[in-house]
């Protein structure tokens, strides 16, 4: 069952790296493409570089928790 978000992402839209604003440590984040598929799998880091992504839409999976973030 998705969780209510309590993670934050910034900046957004961003074009170098996203900072993840949450308050429990995060053990691993799953990036995901609008079509659901897994892009990227980080392990524990709250700074995570996307300079490399195509622009677009892009969800993150940390512990649970869910948000969306743009990539430009």
């Amino acid at each position: 069952m998705q969780q209510q978000s309590k993670l934050q992402i910034a900046p957004n839209p961003a074009t170098r790296h996203i900072e993840l604003i949450f308050q429990e440590p995060i053990e691993v984040v799953y990036i995901y493409n609008i079509s659901g598929a897994l892009i990227r799998k980080h392990m524990s880091n709250k700074k995570i570089d996307v300079s490399s992504l195509k622009p677009g839409i892009y969800f993150l999976n940390a512990n649970g928790h869910y948000a969306k973030f743009i990539k430009n």
